[in-house]
């Protein structure tokens, strides 16, 4: 018969001819089961085997029986698949015997019994499957992990949880997934340290099972964090500041990964959980074999803020790589502590003479002296210390951090410094004052505005706008000629930060052609930036110039000099430009006020040098000793001698321009003045008018 031919193929050695029979007795349907049923004593195991599976197939319960007396065949291949069948039947009477095929020799047909007992259902089945779990051959275990799983009772829970621990990761990974489908709250904490397994399949069961009990938030924070994802990492932070750390042991089991990648990720997540747990964990990370593992290991221990961490961190500070040491910079500088002091100062002079990658390190020397700012009063002493290192490099970060310290008695010692020879240390003196902004500063900066580096000017002009002193203002208005372009938009930007923007701005627009700020200033009085404007600005500056002229026709005479205490006059440029200036020292810097009359005044009981009220100069030569371009004279109280002294003075004056207009002006002496009738003599003869008021 045919259906015979094909039971007989089943035996065939050839694996198509096999197959052949199979697909054709499948297809037969019912009609085969009987034939099957009666071969499975034939004397072929394969047949035998191949019989059951295909009754197995064809789900005939005719077939229980017979495939059951078939679990103690002498083949174990048979009895697999006697077991098999069963499995696929999915008839209860087959419960027991296959609970009895658990004990088999042959660990095929323990596997296979497991297998089969999880698709038949049966709560009889839970404690011998549990006995499985501790069986001898792995895929054994993990077929009884599986069974356990679909059956879905609450029994298997504890034997399952301690099967996260198994050697073999296939049957942590079926753990892991059977304890997914149970749904019991108390796989919740096993399953999260597995978060920190070392075989991605284990991990992302884990992952998926956790899901399942509804911890998926996470699960998903965790694997994505050793992913690096940044979001993950943030997600991390949230539930740690909400109280949730259970993501700390997971983390830091993959501090031992064998992948370095996972080994930077863990301790990347760690430190923005701000659990000290991690704390030691971390710091034997410190001695990785990978230097990106050390640094984010250096990292994490900073935002930790753990002192325990200081003196390893310090032993980090000399590593080969020098973004270990910039890492261990920073990680320090966040825990602020006295100790590391020292330690970041010898760091200031970081270089990589002997570190094969060969960077300049300038990385590590700013982090250094950031670490020292944020570590803060205890750092001064010591840097001050270091502000006379034979090493520029230290001299300079001393400088810098001294600055950002913000600590008055580094004020004279980098004054000191002013004087360094080395234009890199120099820089960071003048910008360290002028962060600290300190009067005492002000002076030397100013001196060092005539420096013959230009690059010294610069720095003394940044210097001294920061420090914002009025005292400056003059000696930088002077340094508007620099030949050197850099120097004079620094003196600009210096003016702005003084509160003269208005003349800078004018200044640096005449420059390019435009005269109208510039004339504007003039007409209030502030002819300060136009000497500077004509020395670089040449026949450019001639149309404003003109312009110049006729808005001071009518208040010309009224322009003076502070320093000369003298009206100016009109100057000539070797092109042939009239430009107004001190008609003496034939500058306009000083040149700030509207003067309508000058009046020199003898006053013993007069303290004040002099005043400007509504256009009124009132000078006290006692004060002076000087003449200067007065208009008119007060005599209030004053000694005959004071008098003739200021009589001499004037008549031995040799200025052309008073000169001419002594003889015309009013002398005033107030009644209570007792002058000897000599001196009022003297008077007259030396002025146009006297008269006694």
């Amino acid at each position: 018969m045919k259906v015979e031919r094909l039971i007989d193929q089943l035996g065939d050695l050839e694996r198509c001819q096999r197959q052949a029979a199979r697909v054709a007795l499948i297809a037969m349907g019912p009609a085969a089961v009987g034939p099957l049923i009666a071969r499975l004593g034939e004397e072929d195991g394969l047949v035998r085997a191949g019989a059951c599976r295909l009754l197995g197939q064809l789900g005939d319960p005719r077939a229980v029986e017979p495939l059951t007396s078939l679990l103690r065949d002498e083949k174990a291949y048979v009895q697999e698949a006697a077991c098999e069948a069963l499995g696929e039947l999915g008839d209860a009477r087959a419960v027991e015997p296959l609970i009895a095929c658990l004990g088999d020799e042959d660990l095929r047909v323990r596997q296979a019994a497991c297998e089969a007992l999880g698709k038949l259902g049966e709560a009889r089945a839970v404690e011998p499957l549990i006995g499985r779990l501790g069986d001898t051959d792995s895929d054994v275990r993990r077929a009884a992990c599986k069974a356990l799983g679909r059956l879905g009772d609450a029994r298997a829970v504890e034997p399952l949880i301690a099967r996260l621990g198994d050697q073999r990761e296939d049957v942590r990974q079926a753990a892991c997934e059977a304890l997914g489908k149970l749904d019991d709250s108390r796989a919740v904490e096993p399953l999260i340290a597995r978060l920190g397994d070392g075989h991605r399949d284990v991990l992302q069961a884990a992952c998926e099972a956790l899901t399942r009990l509804g911890e998926g938030r996470l699960a998903q924070a965790v694997t994505g964090a050793l992913g690096r994802k940044s979001e993950s990492l943030g997600e991390l932070a949230r539930l740690a500041a909400k109280g949730d750390r259970r993501a700390i042991e997971p983390l830091m089991a993959r501090l031992g990964d064998e992948n370095r990648e996972l080994r930077k990720a863990a301790c990347e997540a760690l430190g923005g959980l701000g659990d000290r747990r991690a704390v030691e964990p971390l710091i034997g990370r410190l001695g990785d074999t990978d230097s990106d593992v050390r640094r984010a290991a250096c990292k994490a221990l900073g935002r930790l803020g753990d002192a325990r961490a200081v003196e390893p961190l310090i032993g980090r500070l000399g590593n080969v790589y020098p973004e270990v040491r910039k890492a261990a910079c920073e990680a320090l500088g966040r825990l602020a502590d006295a100790r590391a002091v020292e330690p970041l100062i010898a760091r200031l002079g970081d270089n990589c003479e002997d570190v094969r990658l060969g960077d300049n390190c300038e990385d590590v020397r700013k982090s250094a002296c950031e670490a020292l700012v944020a570590i803060g009063l205890p750092a001064v002493e010591p840097l001050l210390a270091r502000l006379g290192d034979e090493k520029w490099l230290v001299r300079r970060a001393a400088c810098e951090t001294l600055g950002k310290l913000g600590d008055a008695r580094a004020v004279e010692p980098l004054i000191a410094r002013l004087g360094e020879k080395h234009w890199d240390v120099l820089q960071a003196a003048c910008e360290a004052l002028g962060r600290l902004a300190d009067p005492r500063a002000v002076e030397p900066l100013m001196a060092r505005l005539d420096d013959k580096d230009s690059a010294v000017r610069r720095f003394a002009c940044a210097a001294l706008g920061r420090v914002a002193d009025a005292r400056a203002v003059e000696p930088l208005i002077a340094r508007l000629t620099d030949d050197d372009s850099d120097v004079r938009r620094m003196v600009c930007e210096a003016l702005t930060h003084l509160g003269e923007e208005r003349l800078a701005t004018a200044f640096s627009q005449a420059l390019a052609g435009e005269s109208g700020e510039l004339v504007g200033l003039a007409l209030v009085g502030d002819l300060r930036a136009l000497g500077a404007v004509v020395g670089l600005a040449g026949p450019s500056i001639e149309p404003g110039l003109k312009a110049l002229q006729g808005a001071l026709k009518s208040r010309f005479s009224q322009l003076w000099c502070r320093r000369c205490l003298a009206r100016l006059g009109w100057h000539t440029t070797p092109s042939g430009m009239k430009w107004p200036a001190c008609r003496i020292c034939g500058e306009t810097i000083r040149v700030t006020h509207l003067v309508r009359e000058a009046v020199v005044v003898l006053d013993e009981n007069w303290s004040e040098d002099q005043t400007l009220s509504d256009g009124v100069l009132r000078v006290n030569w006692l004060k002076r000793r000087a003449v200067f371009d007065f208009d008119r004279v007060e005599i209030v109280a004053a000694t005959d001698e004071d008098v003739e002294r200021f009589c001499i003075q004037v008549g031995n004056d040799t200025d052309e321009f008073r000169q001419a207009r002594y003889k015309g002006m009013p002398c005033r002496v107030a009644r209570q003045c007792a002058l000897s009738e000599n001196t009022l003599r003297i008077l007259r003869s030396t002025f146009g008018e006297m008269v006694r008021a």
